[in-house]
């Protein structure tokens, strides 16, 4: 019998260099990785903080349509007195979770340009007046009131009112 010689395989080991090749491109990769995931998650934050925004300043409108018969200061709201944030009708701030959120409710009168008289007191009924009623909340995360990449954020809601229900 005679034995075939088999030809000897010789295992190729990796180099110190092709180690460093490959920990490089990985390295590279796992960053672009934890930049999308980073960016992710303040999408996420953004759109969260967004939604808490919505829902407080929906809740603060109907508030206001509700306690706007009778109030304090109802005259001046329907004079326009109160429609500007310096001057609002109604001023607060709400902590939600991290998130500061500072509102402002303001009133804004409908004046007509023909006759020169608030919109629904043209047919003699004097206190029939229309006015938007506005609520504009701000929020942000930081302590100067800015969000990196987003600078201050806002949200408007409004809704028309009548003086006369």
């Amino acid at each position: 019998m005679t034995r075939e010689r088999i030809p000897h395989r010789r295992s190729r080991a990796f180099t110190l260099v092709e180690v460093l090749a490959a920990i490089v491109v990985m390295s590279i990769a796992l960053l672009g990785l934890g930049s999308v995931l980073l960016s992710s998650m303040r999408m996420q934050n953004k759109i969260s903080s967004g939604a808490v925004a919505r829902a407080l300043a929906e809740r603060l409108l109907e508030r206001s349509v509700r306690a706007l018969p009778g109030a304090i200061n109802e005259d001046e709201f329907w004079a326009g007195v109160r429609s500007t944030s310096s001057n609002p009708w109604r001023h607060g701030k709400e902590l939600v979770g991290r998130t500061n959120f500072e509102y402002w409710v303001t009133g804004e009168s409908f004046i007509n340009e023909v006759t020169g008289k608030p919109f629904g007191t043209d047919g003699g009924a004097a206190e029939n007046n229309l006015a938007r009623l506005v609520v504009r909340v701000r929020w942000s995360e930081t302590d100067n009131g800015y969000r990196r990449g987003s600078g201050k954020l806002e949200l408007v809601v409004s809704r028309l009112v009548n003086q006369v229900p």
